[in-house]
């Protein structure tokens, strides 16, 4: 059998047409989609968020966030008692607080469900494999702790649906329960709380009595709507090398979208009353640690979230304090919500167990001795935390 050649003329257009698949996959998204039916935003010299981008605006980004860290206990209920109780359990790996979560009898923890959320780079990249043997650490202290496996590209609307399926089966197996979401994970949690949370039973839905954030996607990442909308030849690499890291170079960012914007700021959206009275909040935020306001530990980090303001002020917007992927002030709750929060502040940038305290202390030491070690990083500060929550949260 004799191949015929294939004329140059159509290998040209074959490869041309390929290069066009590929751009319109890495195109620029016109807009959040979601944003339509967006309220106006109100000016609210309570909302921190709101603050400290007026701040950036007026006083420069250093002056911004060190005003922004002053403020961040005001809006803890106990102004701080947690964050000095960890840096406590932190300092001393032996001391632990007399009523704390930890001194629950080991029979006890197997009605306690712990449900993890990561959201991006589960199964790829530096957190998934921490999250994963955080996890395996949880379960052999005795607690019932699960990874809810989110898809790595899906919009948080999916994600959430996810959470509230795994709920509804496993609340019923546990008396109480603690959701902990990292990074993205908490933008599907915010979700999953302010949508199909509501379906599910009222009685079941009460057994979380905690919901921690590390990192938390709260309110929104500037910098995830940057990627999904950027124009910026830099913003345009980065959606191909999304797209080419999970091997779908047609995708369009609607993932990134999907979690760009503050959904609290929607018309319509309740906390589930069965829970808001009696839940408490517990946000991990992280305040940049460089000289010049921005996260330096990781420079890709401070390279995007840069470049992401740089054109967020071309639109009319500004990024206020950022540890790399989220606003410091977007890791927390919106004010006004009737839900207790606490605080705890971490120095350093969006790859929270690098990071410090603000006595200086390593969050996770062994998050920089190897990458062997550093799996044992997510285990290290949940043992600091489990030290010193209070178990009363949890009757």
């Amino acid at each position: 059998m004799v191949m015929k050649r294939i004329p140059a003329r159509a290998r040209c257009f074959s490869v041309l047409a390929g290069y066009l698949l590929i751009a319109a996959g890495c195109a620029p998204m016109l807009g959040i989609p979601w944003e339509v039916s967006l309220r106006e935003t109100r000016q609210d010299q309570s909302d921190l968020l709101q603050q400290s981008r007026r701040w950036v605006a007026s006083a420069g980004r250093v002056r911004a966030r060190d005003r922004l860290s002053r403020q961040l206990p005001v809006q803890d209920e106990e102004g701080g008692f947690l964050e000095s109780r960890i840096m406590a359990t932190n300092a001393d790996k032996s001391y632990v607080f007399p009523g704390s979560v930890a001194t629950i009898p080991r029979a006890e923890r197997s009605k306690i469900g712990v449900y993890f959320v990561l959201g991006f780079n589960q199964h790829k990249g530096r957190s998934g494999p921490i999250i994963r043997r955080t996890v395996d650490q949880m379960c052999a202290l005795g607690y019932r702790a699960r990874l809810i496996d989110v898809g790595s590209r899906r919009m948080a609307q999916e994600d959430a649906l996810l959470i509230a399926n795994v709920l509804r089966q496993d609340l019923p197996q546990v008396d109480k329960a603690v959701l902990l979401g990292f990074s993205r994970g908490s933008a599907d949690i915010v979700h999953f709380w302010l949508g199909p949370a509501h379906q599910l039973p009222a009685s079941e839905l009460a057994k979380i009595k905690i919901w921690a954030n590390f990192a938390g996607v709260i309110r929104g990442s500037e910098v995830a709507r940057w990627g999904a909308v950027g124009e910026t030849p830099l913003a345009w690499v980065l959606r191909f090398v999304i797209n080419l890291r999970e091997r779908n170079l047609r995708m369009l960012p609607i993932d990134l979208a999907s979690i760009s914007y503050d959904r609290w700021e929607y018309p319509g959206r309740r906390f589930p009353k069965s829970v808001r009275k009696n839940i408490l909040v517990i946000n991990f935020v992280v305040i940049p640690d460089g000289s010049d306001g921005w996260a330096v530990l990781d420079p890709q980090f401070k390279f995007l979230a840069r470049n992401a303001a740089e054109e967020a002020v071309q639109q009319g917007r500004v990024i206020g304090p950022c540890d790399g992927l989220v606003e410091s002030a977007a890791s927390i709750l919106p004010p006004h919500t009737g839900i207790k929060q606490w605080i705890v502040r971490v120095k350093g940038n969006h790859l929270i167990l690098g990071g410090n305290y603000c006595n200086g202390r390593l969050v996770a030491p062994q998050y920089h001795q190897g990458r062997a070690a550093r799996l044992e990083s997510g285990g290290q500060m949940m043992d600091d935390f489990l030290r010193a929550l209070p178990k009363s949260l949890l009757e």
